[in-house]
């Protein structure tokens, strides 16, 4: 053997030392939870995100004169004294997509598989994958934020999907030119290693819109076993239903085989093939939850609703948005509110999407051509508001859900005049209406031209759900 042969290896045999040496010091670096180091450009997302550690259970808030804890037997009096709050945190967010909260929380306790959830097949063919999509980054970015730990350290980080700077630009206009497409190829099949993947909804609330489906996902994503969907309101059923199933299913959160993926989008209620084309793609056990609150008072919200995004939409100065709102008046929006529902004749205007939206048993009978009743719960804001304990209790066995939800988790807000959940960092639901402009307030003569027209369809509506509302035959 050559001298030149034993030279190279030994020079290999050192290379190799020096390289698993160091690949020993990097790792122990790595996993030490005092090195470890947040990229700077989630360092703020992260810090928001809501660790089961953190949740209050039993705790009571510290008391402030706006904010006051108080005992079940009182809890609600203040709430029955006031007046009808349109723009209450119990509201649906705006139809936009604007992303909310909801979490991978692998730290929550372990819950038992004894449940109505059922594990779906996951497709290969992930749209994000497959498709270049302008919005693929922005949504990756989401997922990423909302990632704990351990999973942000062993699969984004450990499988090199992105580095730090890379991750502070995803979403941005400076972001590097990167396969995004081989980017969510990577993250898919590392999430799927340690046991989460992208589900198909099994349960969905379909609407209706200013009714309080805001707070509901508020809620119900709090439990251990909800994964809500990536952004507020997918809108797949009714505006994008063309991308495909499995751009549907790439808008769903991770999850374990033993959680129930929740999807909310109020528009569903109101979208003639929303229920056929459901029965169609989505598993055979999905059921449905419905918010309902009074018609007329449902109205006037969403009119304020639209009406404060046209006088938005557009523009960039909210300042001057402002301004321009407080030239208006609660009667002055009670007039245009008055043009928007009625027609020239001074009927009702049964064309106007803000009249249709609450004609309940319509809608409601188009869902019962396609599944049975027992597959909705109607969730009734006035129950919401007197009691939102009870209903999240109903829901969970409604859903098949293991029991979580504690009288004590709950507790009023007389600020908002709306019931709120001690848990960090947001403890009540946020508004899906900033409210600038002025509450419309029609004549008497409108409201009871209302209350007439709605009061048969409410009847109906009594029959379908087998329930009974306060505000059926005013």
């Amino acid at each position: 053997m050559s001298y030149i042969s034993l030279k190279k290896k030994a020079t290999v045999a050192l290379l190799c030392l020096v390289s698993f040496t160091v690949g020993c010091i990097l790792t122990t670096k790595l996993h030490s939870p005092q090195s470890f180091q947040m990229p700077s450009g989630l360092a703020s997302l992260q810090a928001s995100r809501l660790d089961l550690g953190k949740r209050i259970r039993g705790q009571r808030l510290k008391d402030n004169s706006k904010n006051v804890t108080e005992s079940n037997a009182d809890m609600y009096a203040d709430h029955r004294e006031a007046s009808v709050d349109d723009e209450r945190a119990l509201t649906d967010q705006n139809e936009t997509d604007i992303f909310t909260d909801y979490t991978y929380d692998t730290d929550k306790e372990a819950v038992s598989a004894n449940s109505h959830a059922v594990a779906q097949p996951v497709s290969k063919h992930h749209y994000f994958v497959e498709v270049s999509d302008p919005r693929a980054g922005l949504i990756l970015k989401k997922v990423i934020s909302k990632l704990p730990r351990n999973l942000l350290r062993s699969v984004v980080f450990g499988k090199k999907i992105f580095d730090e700077r890379e991750l502070s630009l995803l979403g941005s206009k400076k972001a590097p030119t990167v396969s995004l497409q081989k980017k969510w190829a990577a993250l898919t099949e590392g999430m799927r290693e340690v046991g989460y993947e992208q589900r198909l909804p099994v349960v969905i609330n379909i609407g209706v819109k200013k009714s309080g489906t805001n707070a509901f996902g508020f809620f119900i994503s709090q439990h251990p076993q909800i994964v809500h969907s990536i952004g507020n309101e997918v809108h797949y059923f009714d505006w994008n239903y063309g991308k495909g199933i499995e751009y549907y299913r790439s808008r769903m959160g991770f999850s374990k085989a033993n959680q129930f993926t929740f999807e909310k989008t109020p528009r569903y209620f109101i979208t003639p093939d929303a229920p056929k084309n459901i029965l169609k793609d989505l598993p055979s056990n999905v059921k449905f939850v419905i918010c309902v609150r009074d018609p007329v008072e449902r109205a006037k919200s969403d009119f304020r609703h639209e009406a404060e995004l046209a006088m938005r939409r557009g523009k960039k100065d909210r300042v001057a948005v402002r301004t321009l709102a407080r030239s208006e008046t609660p009667a002055s929006q009670g007039e245009k509110f008055e043009q928007t529902v009625l027609d020239k004749n001074g009927n009702i205007n049964l064309s106007s999407d803000i009249i249709s939206a609450s004609v309940f048993s319509k809608h409601f009978k188009n869902w019962l051509e396609h599944f049975p009743r027992d597959r909705f719960y109607i969730l009734s804001d006035e129950k919401v508001n007197k009691d939102i304990y009870t209903e999240m209790k109903n829901i969970e066995n409604f859903l098949g859900l293991e029991p979580f939800f504690e009288r004590n988790m709950f507790f009023y807000n007389r600020e908002i005049h709306a019931p709120c959940m001690k848990v960090e960092p947001r403890p009540c639901p946020a508004k899906s209406t900033p409210g600038f402009l002025p509450k419309a307030e029609p004549s008497p003569e409108v409201i009871q031209k209302l209350r007439n027209f709605f009061r048969p369809y409410n009847q109906e509506f009594e029959k379908l759900t087998q329930m009974e509302f306060s505000w059926t035959n005013l």
